[in-house]
């Protein structure tokens, strides 16, 4: 399709009311770094949101100098930049954003889960983020990793929720 029409890579589509999306959020907020790629080989515009789920350190301490109060936004949908972070694993871009006002939340955790990071799970729910969470479709977070075969996760989760 980018062949066909190249400029839709930073096109933007009204998904729900008042709720843009351009294709680049879309990939930072399903943590697809294979799309994102796809999209900056066609010169997408990169954002906060990017580099969170891509674990660039560096590109997301640039834009927090640049506005501190980015930690406080939310990207597509209004996923939380924690959320986007959570994509990528690395837990100290988290503690960066944490140190620097961003919340800790449940979609945060959702993330961690679905992209396997444990290390992330255990450090969010140190954080203060529930446990006994559900995810979007009202699954319990350690059924949604049962279900997937996370089953590290799955026992964590569950033991921090007392089952």
């Amino acid at each position: 399709m980018l062949k066909r029409e190249p400029g839709l890579v930073n096109a933007s589509a009204n998904r729900f009311g008042d709720d843009w999306e351009r294709g680049m959020e879309a990939a930072a907020h399903m943590g697809r770094r294979d799309i994102a790629d796809t999209l900056i080989d066609y010169r997408a515009r990169r954002c906060i949101f990017w580099a969170a789920m891509s674990g660039e350190e560096g590109v997301v301490r640039a834009f927090v100098a640049a506005d501190p109060e980015s930690v406080h936004t939310g990207g597509a949908h209004n996923i939380s930049l924690m959320a986007h972070v959570a994509n990528s694993g690395q837990v100290p871009l988290a503690q960066f954003i944490r140190q620097e006002g961003a919340a800790v939340d449940r979609k945060s955790l959702e993330h961690a889960v679905r992209g396997n990071h444990i290390e992330m799970v255990e450090w969010l729910v140190e954080e203060g983020v529930d446990p006994a969470s559900r995810d979007f479709r009202n699954r319990l977070l350690y059924e949604l990793a049962e279900s997937q075969g996370k089953d590290r996760i799955a026992r964590f989760l569950k033991s921090k929720a007392g089952i």
